[in-house]
């Protein structure tokens, strides 16, 4: 979790390489131990972060797969984040 905060906290000062590495090193954490919430949570912040980039076909695939993830852990809330997310990203 404190790697996701990290995270969010790299994106909003467009701090984007810390950023993606902040998410890439707390999604492998989450993925070994099966921390499906908090996996969701930094693939959005990784799509978010791709957007940023300008990378809207990485975007898209990171901000999907975490929308999948919340629409199966039924997750209104960070359902509808992650719909924002894909229209903000133009992805």
């Amino acid at each position: 979790m404190a790697l996701r905060l990290q995270g969010e906290h790299a994106l909003a000062r467009r701090a984007l390489d810390v950023a993606a590495a902040r998410f890439e090193e707390a999604t492998a954490l989450a993925e070994e131990r099966g921390m499906r919430p908090l996996l969701a949570h930094c693939r959005l912040g990784i799509g978010r972060t791709r957007a940023l980039r300008g990378d809207r076909a990485g975007a898209r695939e990171a901000i999907d797969a975490a929308l999948g993830e919340y629409r199966a852990m039924a997750m209104p809330y960070w359902i509808a984040r992650a719909e924002a997310a894909l229209i903000d990203s133009g992805a």
